[in-house]
């Protein structure tokens, strides 16, 4: 499963359990029917915050038993980093030994983080950077390394799988020659693997402070600005629930929470310091509720029907 992000920095992102496709030869591969990802794109008001949501299990082989991308961008309205992307995946393997890898490739060479990894855009007067903070697998269950390189450009278990293009001299010449590389260290049948990637230039960089929070049925992030903090809130498995939801975000300043995964109809959202209870109508094709408030404990709960 791929998915190309244009925004001057690079990238690719991919999620490896073995890609199913039985042939060996280019006369096969021509009669091949590829088995690849569904997706729903979801809007959600305001309008330039959309999720994407990938069912990709058919796009893999029988190591893995279920393959779920969920995916929010975000305009965090900030001039140092104009967009972010939350992806949350979900992998679940046939068996907890199968080792899962979730791989972004890079044009460039990409530098180790305290919380990730960055990557810069230098080649034909690119001046993009993009942060990348990893928030699952967490620091003791996680492997990062930076692959690529001469000779290392394609490196997979311990061979590298030279693809040039038959026109090298292109100006549009953008194969991948490295790649971040995160796998966790111990072995699960189910694993989330939650990452943020933040977009920003290298002439007036920018990283937002970013945090992960979690439930025990939901996961998500919060994106600290200086005008107010950005929540993103995700079901663990994916699926619709009509169970109450707990968000304890900051506790100061102003908030915009985006909480999915939720059954239609109407729900109630009730502050933990306001007496007010506001209702947020969640519909079928959404799935989700969006509220724009103070800090703090806020609480969801499906109404009465």
């Amino acid at each position: 499963m791929r998915l190309m992000i244009a925004a001057r920095v690079v990238l690719i992102l991919a999620l490896v359990v073995i890609p199913r496709c039985p042939c060996v030869n280019a006369q096969a591969a021509a009669s091949c029917q590829w088995k690849t990802a569904d997706g729903t794109r979801i809007p959600i008001p305001p309008p330039e915050h959309p999720r994407l949501f990938l069912r990709a299990t058919d796009a893999y082989s029988g190591k893995v038993k279920q393959v779920r991308r969920s995916m929010v961008f975000l305009h965090p309205r900030d001039q140092r980093v104009p967009a972010a992307l939350v992806v949350l995946d979900r992998i679940v393997s046939a068996d907890p030994n199968f080792k899962k890898y979730w791989l972004l490739h890079t044009l460039e060479q990409p530098r180790r983080t305290a919380t990730g990894a960055v990557v810069e855009r230098t080649q034909y007067g690119g001046s993009g950077r993009l942060c990348l903070d990893v928030l699952l697998p967490k620091p003791g269950n996680r492997q990062l390394d930076l692959i690529g390189g001469p000779g290392r450009e394609f490196w997979v278990f311990g061979t590298n799988y030279a693809n040039e293009p038959a026109n090298p001299d292109k100006g549009s010449y953008e194969i991948g020659k490295w790649r971040v590389q995160i796998t966790p260290r111990q072995p699960a049948v189910t694993d989330l693997l939650l990452n943020v990637l933040q977009v920003t230039d290298r002439s007036h960089p920018g990283h937002l402070p970013v945090r992960r929070i979690e439930t025990e049925s939901r996961v998500g992030c919060v994106l600290e600005t200086d005008q107010c903090n950005w929540i993103v809130l995700l079901r663990r498995d994916g699926a619709r629930s009509s169970q109450a939801v707990q968000v304890d975000g900051p506790a100061q300043g102003m908030c915009r929470v985006l909480v999915t995964d939720l059954q239609p109809g109407v729900w109630q959202a009730r502050h933990a310091d306001e007496p007010t209870i506001r209702e947020l109508k969640v519909t079928d094709a959404m799935g989700a509720a969006w509220l724009h408030g103070p800090a703090g404990k806020w609480t969801l709960t499906k109404a009465s029907e």
